[in-house]
């Protein structure tokens, strides 16, 4: 475990043996996962990507937007 320091500008520098784990690289993007009082937790996982596709085919192969408006009409004839 190491310890790292908290900047004027509230920056931490994540420690070698971390970023090498990791395989982080300059100027990519970690995402806070969960806080705490006592622990932050980040991921290199975009929380976007990890749903991503997730509702792939929900509509029976029907384009999202075609569903809707199908629905819709739908809807409207029995009011």
């Amino acid at each position: 475990m190491s310890n790292v320091k908290v900047s004027g500008n509230y920056q931490v520098v994540i420690p070698k043996e971390a970023r090498k784990k990791l395989g982080l690289k300059k100027g990519q993007y970690l995402y806070v996962d969960r806080v705490t009082k006592k622990t932050v937790t980040l991921t290199t996982d975009s929380p976007v990507d990890k749903y991503y596709g997730a509702l792939k085919g929900a509509w029976g192969g029907e384009d999202a937007v075609k569903y809707q408006r199908r629905i819709r009409q739908e809807l409207v004839r029995h009011l």
